[in-house]
This record gives C-alpha cells, sequence and structure tokens, in this order.
C-alpha cells in the first residue's frame, strides 16, 4: 500500500517565482528561436515531414530503438504489476507479456 507524503505548508516557495518564470520564459522563447529558423529551410512538404528523404536507415533505426526505450517501463509500482504478467499503461508499445494464466 502506498501512502502519500505529508503536504508542506501552504506559505513554502522554491526560489524566487520571478526568477522562476523568467528562466521558463527564455526556455520557451529559446525553442521558438530554434523552430523558427529550422522551419525557414523547408521548402515543400516533404521537406517538413520526410526531412527531404534524407534520413538514412540506420538512422531511423535508432529513432525507432529509440522510441521503445523511452517507452518502457521505468521501475515504479506500475513495474510489478508488469512483471506478474498483468497488463498496465506502462507496457512498451507493441509489446505483450505472454504468461500463462494461474492454475
Amino acid at each position: 500500500m502506498f501512502y502519500a507524503a505529508p503536504a508542506a505548508p501552504a506559505t513554502t516557495t522554491v526560489g524566487n517565482p520571478a526568477v522562476n518564470i523568467s528562466i521558463f520564459g527564455i526556455f520557451v522563447l529559446i525553442t521558438l528561436a530554434i523552430t523558427f529558423k529550422a522551419s525557414r529551410n523547408n521548402k515543400s512538404a516533404a521537406d517538413y515531414y520526410a526531412a527531404g528523404r534524407n534520413i538514412s536507415g540506420t538512422q531511423n533505426g535508432l529513432a525507432i530503438a529509440g522510441d521503445y526505450l523511452s517507452a518502457s517501463p521505468a521501475p515504479s509500482p506500475s513495474t510489478a504489476t508488469t512483471a506478474s504478467c498483468t497488463p498496465s499503461a506502462s507496457s512498451s508499445p507493441g509489446w505483450s507479456p505472454s504468461c500463462s494464466s494461474p492454475s
């Protein structure tokens, strides 16, 4: 059974809110600048959707492997459910455990 941690007092703050919001805003602006710069290189829909047909098989394979690895369950209570062969939300896409039913 899992218990929730005691709640922190309502007056507790972490850091200075103005600094926290400023750092977040800078992060968003940098991300938008990179996205805008990258979008100027696209001349057609193929450039946008298929990277101009410049992705090699190795790069594509590594990207697919990374997708599966990033979706794998981390050690958590849901992992115990997966380990007991009961489907859970943490199961990797396309993977289902093959377990015999209890007798």
